[in-house]
C-alpha cells in the first residue's frame, strides 16, 4: 500500500473513528483459515446444491446407492460435515473480538458500527437465501451475532464456560428432538418434501424454483436457529475467547497449548466421528435407538474436536516457512470469503437447477468431489487476480459500504 493510501487510516486513528481494517493490520493466517473453511463449506454444500436437503439428514432415503458414492458420502460426513462451519463460526467470533479491541484502542464507538454490520449481513443473507440458495448461513450468523454484544465485556473464563455449556446443550436438543417427534409422521413429511424438491429444482420453471426455495429457506432459517444455533454461537464465543486472550497477536506464547489441543483434537475427532458416521448408517431414521444416540453423541464430540485439530494444525504448520508459503495460496480466497461463498452458490445453482444446466440429482457424492475441487481451484487464481487490482472482494466492498453508510475506496493505490 502506498503512503498516500494510508493517510485516511491515520486521520481516522487521530479522530477516534472506526474504519475498515487496513491491509497492513491484517493477520494473514486468519485469511488462510478462512480460505480453508471456504473449501470445506463447498465440500459439504455440494450435496445440498444437488439433492434435497432432507436427504442429508435421513439415511433411510436411498438417493445414492453405488459403492463409490456411499464411500464418498461417508468420507464427507467424517472429514467435513459440521467442521468447517464451526471453523468459520470461530473466525466470525474472533473477527468480532479483534474489531472490538481495535475500536477500544482508538476510543471509538464499537456497538453502533457492529449493529449496522450485522444488519447489512442479514440483508445479504436473506437475499442469498431467497434468490440463490436456501442453505444460506449468513442470516443465522447475523441474528446470532447480536447476542455477542451480551458477552463483549465478560471475562474469558466466563465466555469459555458458556461455550462448553452450549455445545452440551446442542447435543441435548438433538436427543430431545428424537424423543419427542413422531417417526412415521416425520418420514412421511420428509418424503413429500423430497418429492417437492425434485419436482421444482430438477424439472420446474424459474417461478416454481422461487416458490420452493422460499419455503426451504424459511425452514432452514428457523430450523437452523433452533437446531444448530447453540453450536454456532458456542463457536462464536470460542472465537471471542481467543481474541480476548490475544491468541493471534502472540501465537508463539500459546504453541504448547496449541500442540496439546492438536493431539487431543485428533484423538477425540477420530473416535467421535467414527461413532457419528457408523451410528448414522446403522440407526433407523428419526427413531430413538442406541445407534442414533451414539451418532448424536459422536457428532457432539467429533465435530468440535476435529475442527480443533484442523485449526491447530494450520496454526502449527504456519510457523514453518515452507508451509507458510504453501498455505498462503489460500489467503486470497479467505480475504474474499463472502464473495467466494456467494459465488459458489451462483455457480452450483446454475449447474444443478433446471433454469441452468439441469444436473440436479445427477451428480453423486464421488463426482461432487471433483466438482468441488474444480470450482475451488478456479477461485484461487480468480481471487488472487482480483486482489492485485482491488482492496476488497466485490461483496466485501458492498458489505463495508453498507456498514459505514458510504462508498468505500475499492481500487488499490
Amino acid at each position: 500500500m502506498s503512503p498516500a493510501s494510508k493517510v485516511p487510516e491515520v486521520i481516522a486513528l487521530q479522530q477516534g473513528l472506526v474504519t475498515p481494517t487496513a491491509l497492513t493490520e491484517r493477520m494473514e493466517i486468519l485469511d488462510v483459515l478462512r480460505g480453508f473453511a471456504i473449501l470445506g463449506i463447498l465440500l459439504v454444500n455440494m450435496g445440498g446444491f444437488n439433492s434435497p436437503w432432507i436427504y442429508l439428514m435421513n439415511a433411510d432415503v436411498a438417493w445414492w446407492t453405488s459403492g463409490i458414492d456411499r464411500l464418498a458420502e461417508g468420507m464427507i460426513q467424517f472429514v467435513a460435515q459440521g467442521k468447517f462451519y464451526s471453523l468459520f463460526s470461530f473466525l466470525f467470533g474472533l473477527g468480532f473480538a479483534l474489531q472490538m479491541i481495535r475500536a477500544e484502542a482508538r476510543g471509538a464507538g464499537f456497538v453502533p458500527l457492529y449493529r449496522r454490520r450485522f444488519l447489512a449481513l442479514l440483508m445479504i443473507g436473506l437475499l442469498h437465501a431467497f434468490l440463490l440458495w436456501y442453505g444460506d448461513i449468513l442470516n443465522t450468523y447475523a441474528l446470532l451475532g447480536f447476542l455477542l454484544f451480551l458477552f463483549r465485556k465478560r471475562q474469558p473464563k466466563t465466555i469459555l464456560r458458556w461455550a462448553v455449556g452450549l455445545l452440551i446443550l446442542n447435543a441435548g436438543v438433538f436427543l430431545l428432538f428424537l424423543f419427542l417427534m413422531d417417526p412415521a409422521q416425520m418420514q412421511e413429511g420428509f418424503r413429500l418434501a423430497i418429492d417437492s424438491s425434485v419436482k421444482a429444482y430438477a424439472h420446474g420453471s424459474w417461478a416454481d424454483i422461487m416458490v420452493q426455495r422460499a419455503g426451504d429457506a424459511m425452514f432452514i432459517i428457523f430450523g437452523g436457529l433452533i437446531g444448530g444455533g447453540p453450536s454456532i454461537f458456542a463457536m462464536f464465543l470460542l472465537g471471542l475467547y481467543a481474541g480476548k486472550r490475544n491468541f493471534f497477536r502472540n501465537p508463539a506464547e500459546h504453541l504448547p497449548l496449541v500442540r496439546k489441543l492438536n493431539r487431543w483434537g485428533l484423538a477425540l475427532g477420530l473416535v467421535g466421528n467414527t461413532a457419528f458416521v457408523v451410528g448414522f448408517e446403522l440407526a433407523e431414521p428419526m427413531v430413538v435407538s442406541l445407534p442414533g444416540i451414539l451418532s448424536a453423541l459422536g457428532m457432539a464430540v467429533g465435530v468440535p474436536a476435529l475442527f480443533t485439530f484442523y485449526f491447530t494444525a494450520i496454526v502449527l504448520l504456519y510457523q514453518r516457512p515452507a508451509w507458510k508459503r504453501r498455505l498462503n495460496w489460500l489467503a486470497p480466497v479467505g480475504r474474499m470469503a463472502l464473495t467466494n461463498y456467494l459465488l459458489q452458490s451462483v455457480v452450483c445453482t446454475m449447474i444443478f437447477y433446471n433454469y441452468g444446466l439441469g444436473y440436479y440429482g445427477k451428480v453423486g457424492p464421488a463426482l461432487g468431489l471433483v466438482f468441488t475441487a474444480v470450482i475451488y481451484l478456479l477461485q484461487i487464481p480468480l481471487s488472487t487476480l482480483w486482489l492485485k487490482h482491488f482492496r476488497f472482494g466485490p461483496m466485501e466492498w458492498f458489505w463495508r459500504s453498507l456498514t459505514y453508510g458510504k462508498l468505500q475506496p475499492l481500487r488499490n493505490g
